[in-house]
């Protein structure tokens, strides 16, 4: 058998080192970043089951599975950043009207 932490982030750093991890750490934080930098402009119950999504896949990917696996931490991650960029250019497009 096939064996793998069973945490993705252990497993990315056994697997590409401090290299990879400060890498897939970019990119995390910067997701982030845009999610919560418009945390404001969100919708509260968008903003809530959003945040709910991230919190419980980012448990389960710490807890289960390998990083291919992990489906539902890269789609909290991808719904995250796309709902953090449209309230931007929703912000940038009501400021030039």
């Amino acid at each position: 058998t096939l064996r793998y932490p069973h945490n993705i982030f252990t497993e990315i750093l056994a697997e590409t080192g401090l290299i990879g991890f400060a890498v897939f750490s970019f990119i995390i934080i910067t997701i982030l970043k845009v999610f919560f930098k418009n945390w404001q402009k969100i919708d509260l119950n968008l903003r809530l089951l959003i945040l709910g999504f991230l919190i419980s896949s980012t448990v389960n990917a710490s807890l289960s599975g390998h990083i291919g696996g992990n489906s539902y931490f890269w789609f909290s991650l991808g719904i995250a950043y796309y709902v953090g960029l449209s309230s931007l250019e929703k912000l940038e497009q009501n400021k030039i009207i």
